[in-house]
């Protein structure tokens, strides 16, 4: 996208009518792994960042998109942030849209590093750049089953439970995919 757009909460009208009309995935949380095609989000501004807007207050019309990305993302809000996102991106998303959520299981995470010392930096982060940027951290952890269990408790269809892809840690990581109903 050639313009960049940012966002405070309560202007979304803008960001509607210049990049929603225009894309129909949305990368929310994006960070440093722009996705091409996506609508990116996030809330720092980084090169390839479309709106800078905060997760919890997305500035979206109902329906506005075919596919959401939610990467490595939904474990850095709390649980009850974490829940109203998802309600929110529900919102956001299609009759039949699809949302697909990846992040670390932190099951496997605490079975598989258990013998290593740095376990805390791989379940919350590397405390250097939690130190230099706060919302790096992990607030809450999930299983893919728990992530399923709460998607088809917010009404979605849930088509998919694997170990998730994005990150090269199928041992760790966890994708569900929900389908809005």
């Amino acid at each position: 996208v050639g313009r960049k757009i940012s966002h405070r909460k309560g202007n979304g009208e803008t960001v509607n009518r210049n990049l929603s009309a225009i894309f129909m995935n949305l990368n929310l949380c994006s960070g440093t792994f722009p996705i091409q095609g996506c609508v990116n989000v996030d809330i720092r501004k980084y090169d390839r960042t479309d709106v800078v807007c905060d997760a919890r207050y997305l500035p979206f019309k109902d329906g506005s998109f075919k596919y959401i990305f939610f990467i490595h993302a939904i474990e850095h809000f709390t649980y009850d942030e974490a829940m109203d996102i998802l309600r929110n991106l529900k919102r956001i998303l299609n009759l039949k849209g699809i949302l697909h959520i990846e992040g670390p299981d932190i099951i496997k995470t605490a079975l598989h590093y258990h013998n290593h010392n740095r376990i805390a930096e791989f379940m919350f982060g590397s405390l250097d750049e939690i130190r230099r940027n706060p919302l790096y951290t992990h607030k809450w952890g999930y299983t893919g089953s728990k992530v399923w269990q709460e998607l088809k408790n917010l009404g979605f269809g849930v088509s998919e439970v694997n170990p998730g892809s994005a990150h090269g840690l199928p041992d760790r990581d966890y994708k569900v995919i929900g389908v809005k109903q």
